[in-house]
């Protein structure tokens, strides 16, 4: 499949998101082995690399070195030797007199050439979409540098080396000298570590990135469409002695102060994705607002219509299980208005399935956010999911049948225990799309 293709194809997406932290990537590293090893054994495929997986890979700084390896289709162990390289030679020259930097650039430049090579952004090599995190320092703008071929820079990114953009974003200040990559013909800019940003953590980057217009991927938002895999490199609680805290001089001052802003930036980000966002793994923010599992943007938006659409095309079960969980009053309330046949007694049967929506509990008639409108195509599907919340309440419906390509009544039946209606046989185009997907 082209790049394009995936990257435009309807369906869910998945995002993974790799925090910059130096060294320390190598614990990112250790949580990437065993989300490879699980997918590995989930999908029975002992060939599958993360680039399978996720539709768009981004990171800062060594972020963006692992992204860079991930995206050209590698392993974990692969990515895992080059870091042990990296370890032995680039933080090992360190120049005794500090005049621009404290390392040089030389062997980091040396090492992510012969690991990278000479592919580009644009390259057919790179399987999925990436995103590597920068920070135009003589413009002060960071730079998210994409591969989608629609991308409004996508002329200037394409023919960018990977080590080129991997060296700029990884070019922190103090630490190694600024990368001056080509923007325009005629025109460089100075490039330094995209953690001299919000973008440390690029996990809000990426998301604005999937999403907004001007990036160009336009994927949908929602519970059931978007996954974003945050990894990070650790973290520790600071906890200094308030006496040499108080009594630090200006320097001291001018080393800490960055790094504080940094540490907030990146917090900041955790905390509006789980403001936005459904997290299965949520984070204490602090001792104050905890873990914001109680602050959840949309509260009750548990049901949207693509759980509508995905429950509406299932069994009675699944249907019977949505009763105990819907929220939605609005859904329901458009389910009720599609409650529609044709054939003798459609106006009784509409009748019915509204007095048994009304009579559902409050609970699943409380309001919440409200959804788009179903379409003619979801109408039967939505019709079976309501018939099963209300058998949820004891009432009965009246199950259907078809014989030779039209639908019929049998008189005087009625579902048993476990059973429900069934998809009409002669309307196989009623069928919704499937809708599966993650929470975001």
């Amino acid at each position: 499949m082209r790049l394009l293709d995936r990257l435009t194809a309807p369906g869910p997406k998945r995002i993974l998101s790799l925090d910059g932290g130096g060294l320390r990537g190598i614990m990112s590293l250790g949580l990437l082995r065993r989300m490879e090893r699980v997918l590995r054994e989930r999908h029975r495929r002992q060939d599958l690399v993360l680039a399978d997986y996720f539709d768009l890979i981004g990171g800062t700084s060594t972020g963006a070195v692992i992204a860079a390896g991930l995206a050209l289709g590698w392993d974990v162990a692969r990515i895992f030797d080059l870091y042990q390289q990296l370890g032995r030679t680039v933080l090992s020259r360190r120049r005794w007199w500090i005049e621009r930097a404290r390392f040089e650039a030389a062997p980091l430049e040396s090492a992510l050439r012969g690991a990278l090579g000479d592919h580009t952004l644009g390259d057919e090599s790179v399987l999925t979409g990436l995103c590597i995190v920068t920070k135009r320092a003589d413009t002060g703008s960071t730079w998210p540098l994409l591969n989608h071929p629609h991308s409004n820079f996508y002329d200037v990114n394409r023919s960018i080396l990977l080590r080129d953009a991997v060296r700029a974003s990884t070019a922190a200040p103090t630490f190694f000298e600024p990368e001056k990559l080509s923007v325009r013909p005629g025109e460089y800019g100075a490039f330094v570590d995209g953690g001299v940003s919000m973008a440390s953590n690029p996990a809000l980057q990426l998301f604005l990135v999937a999403t907004l217009s001007g990036f160009h991927f336009n994927w949908p938002i929602g519970e059931h469409q978007l996954l974003l895999v945050s990894v990070g490199t650790g973290v520790w609680r600071r906890d200094d002695d308030v006496h040499r805290v108080a009594s630090q001089r200006l320097l001291n001052w001018a080393q800490d102060v960055p790094l504080m802003l940094m540490e907030d930036a990146n917090w900041q980000n955790q905390l509006l994705l789980q403001f936005l966002s459904r997290s299965q793994t949520p984070w204490p923010i602090d001792s104050e607002v905890g873990d914001l599992s109680a602050d959840l943007l949309t509260p009750g938006a548990s049901v949207d219509l693509s759980t509508i659409r995905r429950v509406a095309r299932s069994n009675w079960t699944r249907g019977a299980r949505a009763a105990r969980t819907c929220r939605d009053a609005s859904a329901l309330s458009r389910l009720r208005r599609h409650w529609q046949y044709r054939g003798p007694g459609a106006h009784r049967r509409a009748r019915r399935g509204a007095d048994q929506a009304r009579a559902l509990p409050r609970a699943v008639r409380s309001s919440a956010t409200k959804v788009g409108r179903l379409t003619n195509k979801e109408r039967a599907g939505s019709t079976n999911m309501l018939r099963g919340m209300a058998r949820c309440r004891g009432t009965v419906a009246t199950p259907r049948s078809s014989d030779r390509g039209r639908r019929s009544r049998r008189r005087g039946a009625a579902t048993t225990q476990g059973q429900g209606p069934t998809w009409p046989r002669s309307r196989p185009s009623n069928r919704p799309p499937a809708c599966a997907g993650h929470r975001v």
